[in-house]
């Protein structure tokens, strides 16, 4: 079933995102063995975290792309061969959930000053990998739903938050 899915896919996620990091610190880090115990156990002490992934929320996928960014922003910092995939894991974070942009935006601008020398490409590249795709999804969405924001918002601020569905929902599963 689509429950069965998501929920394996948050926890596939939730996994995927320690097992990224983990690789990332245990190669970069000056104290691997402190640094990695310290990561899973940073991911392991957030229970609200595994509790949304368990329950198939896209906190999972959500959490495993901020990890991908975080780590091609780190890359990106010194390195433009990086830069692509830190414009795409941003784009798909941020249709994820709307408000990775928060996360994603002063890492952007931050990459954006960084990289002066080559600011013509920078822009190029983020309009390819980033702008371009995320206006084109936009107008789409636009025009196949009548509106940008998902369906989870207008779930979220209805004046009536618990419908007699979605508490049979909640209850049976």
């Amino acid at each position: 079933s689509f429950i069965t899915i998501g929920k394996m896919l948050g926890i596939f996620s939730i996994l995927l995102s320690l097992l990224a990091s983990f690789i990332y610190v245990f190669n970069k880090g000056k104290y691997k063995n402190l640094q990695s115990s310290f990561l899973i156990i940073a991911f392991l002490s957030i229970p609200v975290t595994i509790f949304h992934a368990v329950n198939g929320m896209d906190t999972g996928l959500h959490m495993l792309l901020i990890t991908l960014v975080s780590i091609f922003f780190l890359e990106s910092v010194d390195q433009k061969k990086y830069l692509n995939y830190f414009f795409i894991t941003t784009l798909f974070s941020v249709l994820v959930r709307y408000d990775s942009i928060l996360f994603t935006a002063p890492l952007f601008l931050f990459l954006f000053y960084k990289h002066e020398k080559n600011r013509s490409q920078f822009i190029t590249n983020s309009l390819i990998y980033l702008i371009g795709p995320g206006i084109l999804y936009f107008v789409w969405k636009f025009y196949y739903f009548g509106n940008i924001f998902p369906n989870s918002f207008f779930v979220k601020t209805s004046e009536t938050l618990i419908s007699e569905n979605g508490l049979k929902y909640l209850i049976k599963n």
